[in-house]
């Protein structure tokens, strides 16, 4: 019977088994290629969060403008004021009711991820 003779491997020792250093390396290699797949799928969440938040930001603050010139355009025994801005990315929706000052309830709305955000607002004409 013949016996074959193995080419020396940096990967194998002579009887075929692979050496643990190279399990080693190539788990840790598995790992660091998942862990760096995971922390860009938080990156694209991240920046998601981040443009939504900045868009309805934008829609606030074009919004309360407005809303600021028509308040002063008033009638000081007005009581109560609705108003409505639409702009390309989303709408405010604004009820305000005036006692020494305007309070304002908003609702906002954004097209694009249909976020929605509530918040209370005050204005001293």
């Amino acid at each position: 019977m013949k016996k074959y003779i193995r080419a020396k491997s940096t990967f194998l020792n002579q009887e075929g088994i692979v050496f643990p250093w190279v399990l080693f390396l190539s788990f840790l290699l598995l790992i660091i290629t998942f862990l760096s797949i995971h922390q860009y799928e938080n990156h694209l969440l991240l920046l998601k969060s981040h443009q939504s938040s900045v868009t309805l930001q934008h829609i606030i603050d074009t919004s309360r403008r407005d809303l600021e010139q028509e308040l002063t355009a008033l009638p000081e025994t007005q009581k109560h004021h609705a108003f409505k801005n639409i702009t390309p990315d989303g709408e405010a929706i604004v009820d305000c009711s005036h006692d020494d000052q305007w309070i304002c309830t908003w609702n906002v709305t954004e097209y694009s991820s249909h976020s929605h955000k509530q918040l209370k607002t005050s204005f001293h004409p």
